[in-house]
Parts: structure tokens; sequence; C-alpha cells
């Protein structure tokens, strides 16, 4: 009897055990859905109505989220955040900046056979004339550019195809043993030398179209300027100068290269000659320049005489439809101050058209 009530008191023991242990294994291995709500700490009601906390000890238990593989979830950064690397809270990403400049209204973008030319130094429109970098320009065209700070000289060269000078304040360009002016002179603009785009475009002789609305100039061309050599009559240059020494050697540049003009003019109307030489000795309306007796003309001109036979024939002049001239001191006894109209005083002579 004794034995048998010990019997009946264990088994209750081990029944209480197991009401106490069931409810939290069967809450523990429940699965979790998407839609349940998880607070931490989790408690478990008890049969009895205790309440319990799980874990064993009654410590807290870490609920781990995972997925249907079993692997942990971590939780990602929210957006504009980033992860700290000693695991402090996350780091607002800073926003990225955006750098606005300024379009310049006088920009230029050129266009050569096709292809945008990117210059470091870009072109732009000055008093009204496009001007491009000059060593940005020619070596994106494949030349060689040298720099002379003593002179503010700049040199442009392509192999054998092209020796080129310009020099910083100065309109002149002297190009394949040719010399001719620019509309403008070469400039230093935000420490760039800088030069008219027509000059540059006349180097290679490209032919220039100019767009207003996109303010775009397209180049097309390519092809080195012609040489010196090849380009001038050597007879014509040669007499042109050295007349250009005998009449107005000791004149400036300007005064030498009307003469120049003169004879051009001459030559290029239907009451004179048409060669250099014959208008010089002709005396058909009376002797202008010299007499083929008078041997003065060979002495060796200066090399400006020659640079005012250059400029005249490539196009630039000072006494335009002029074809007669004399000195200030003789002008009022010769035949063209009684017949011809005055057109200006240019040094020591007086041009009449």
């Amino acid at each position: 009897m004794k034995r048998k009530k010990q019997y009946q008191r264990l088994l209750a023991i081990v029944l209480c055990t197991v009401m106490t242990v069931a409810p939290i294994t069967a809450l523990a291995g429940s699965p979790l859905n998407d839609s349940d709500e998880v607070s931490m700490p989790v408690f478990a009601t008890l049969s009895g109505g205790e309440t319990a906390v799980p874990g064993a000890g009654g410590e807290e238990e870490e609920i781990v989220l995972t997925e249907d593989n079993g692997e942990e979830l971590e939780e990602e950064p929210g957006e504009g955040q980033s992860e700290s690397e000693d695991g402090e809270a996350p780091i607002p990403a800073e926003e990225p900046q955006q750098v606005f400049v300024a379009a310049d209204p006088n920009a230029v973008t050129i266009v050569y056979n096709g292809a945008q030319l990117e210059l470091e130094t870009y072109a732009r429109t000055i008093d009204g004339v496009t001007y491009v970098p000059l060593r940005g320009f020619f070596e994106a065209l494949g030349c060689t550019v040298g720099w002379n700070a003593a002179k503010k000289a700049i040199t442009v060269t392509l192999g054998s195809e092209l020796n080129a000078d310009f020099q910083v304040g100065s309109q002149l360009v002297n190009a394949n043993g040719r010399s001719f002016y620019m509309d403008q002179p070469c400039r230093t603009v935000a420490d760039s030398a800088m030069i008219p785009l027509r000059a540059a475009a006349r180097i290679f002789t490209c032919e220039v179209m100019w767009d207003a609305a996109s303010r775009t100039v397209t180049l097309t061309g390519g092809a080195v300027l012609e040489s010196g050599e090849t380009f001038y009559d050597a007879d014509e240059l040669l007499w042109l100068t050295r007349i250009v020494y005998h009449e107005a050697g000791n004149q400036k540049l300007d005064g030498k290269v009307a003469v120049a003009n003169v004879v051009l003019n001459r030559k290029a109307s239907d009451l004179f000659p048409n060669t250099v030489y014959d208008v010089i000795y002709d005396t058909h309306s009376g002797v202008q320049f010299i007499t083929k007796s008078d041997k003065s003309i060979f002495r060796t001109p200066t090399a400006e005489c020659e640079l005012a036979a250059k400029l005249a024939i490539e196009g630039y002049i000072t006494a335009p439809n002029c074809l007669f001239f004399a000195t200030r001191r003789a002008h009022q006894y010769c035949w063209a101050s009684r017949h011809r109209q005055v057109y200006a005083v240019i040094g020591d002579h007086v041009f009449y058209l």
C-alpha cells in the first residue's frame, strides 16, 4: 500500500513536469509566418497560468530570424545610410555634390572634317572675331608647337610639310616661305596664345562655315599651305621687290606695300602691261617708275622690301585702286596731280586713283 502511494506520487511529479515543458516546446517548434509580430523578449503562458521566460535559467533567449534554408537574415542599412566599420550606428551617406560651370556666351565649337576638336582652352569670339588657342588647335591637327618666351614667338611645325611663325601682338604670319597678315593680331587670353580662326584655317587651306544658332564653326580641308617656292612667281617677286626698294626703300612697311599695290593694280588694269617687269619699264603714259638705262634698280633690296612685295601679292592693300603716285615734294608738278583724284598720303608719297 505504502509502495503504491509512492508510485502515485512519483507519477504525479512526472505528469506535472511533462505538462510544464510541453507548451514551451510546442511554441518553440511552431513556424513563424511573415505576418506574425515578434516582440522581444517573448513570454510563454504555462498551463498553470504562470508566465515563464524562455531559455534555461530564466535568461532571455535571442530570437533569430532565418530564411527557409536556415541561413540568418542580416538587416541591410536603410537608404542613404552606410555601415560603420566598428559596428556602431550607421553613418548617413553624403549627398553627391554637383558642380555647375557657367557657359561662356562667347564660346565657339570647332568641328574639323566631321570631328569636334577637344581644346583645353576653348575657342571664343573676341570683338567679333573668332579666336582659337594656337597650341591646342595645331596640336589637335598633329603639329608640334614651340614657344620662345623672350621673343613671345610661337613656331608651328609638321615634319617637312609646315614651318610657320607667329608672334604675340603681331598680325604677321610667316608660313612655308610665305607672308601674310591676319585680321587681328595674335593675343594672349587666359595665359594661352590665340589667333584668329581664319588664319589658322588658312594654314591648312580649310573652307570655313559658321552656324550662328549653335555657335559652331565647321572646317573642311586639311592640305597644308602651299610653299612660297611654288606659290610665288619667282621672277615677278624679284622685280616687285626691286622696284619697292628703288621707290620706297626708306619708307615704313605700309608705304612700301602701297608702291607694290600700284604696280599690281597696273598689271591688273587694261590700261597697262600685264607683267610686273613690263609695268616697271612702261613708258606709254610717261615714266612712272624707271627707265632701262637706270641700273640703280639692281641694288640688293632689304628683307622688308621683299616682305612688302609678298604681303601685296597675298592681298594686303594700303593703296586700293591706285594707279599713280608721286613724292610729296614733287607731286604738284606731276601729271596725276592735275588729272587724278588723290587717295591718300602715305609716308613721303601721294597716291592717286
